[in-house]
């Protein structure tokens, strides 16, 4: 669609670091969407998505979440 985007590549045996997406967020202010897996189904790590939606409405409230996966 010709979309431009970002990609924040993440170990798949460890969790979502909070603040490189503080940083990347903080770094680009035309994001309007984050999107990221829950829980990994193949290595199991659950990545702390509370955490980083408090960041997410604090650098920027209009950005979505799309959260993706179980949560348990």
């Amino acid at each position: 669609m010709g979309l431009p985007y970002e990609i924040l590549s993440f170990p798949e045996d460890d969790y979502v670091t909070p603040s490189k997406i503080e940083s990347a967020l903080k770094g680009d202010k035309s994001l309007t969407l984050v999107a990221m897996v829950h829980c990994e189904t193949s290595s199991g790590v659950v990545n702390p998505v509370e955490e980083i939606g408090k960041i997410i409405k604090t650098v920027n409230p209009g950005i979505a979440f799309l959260l993706n996966g179980s949560i348990q």
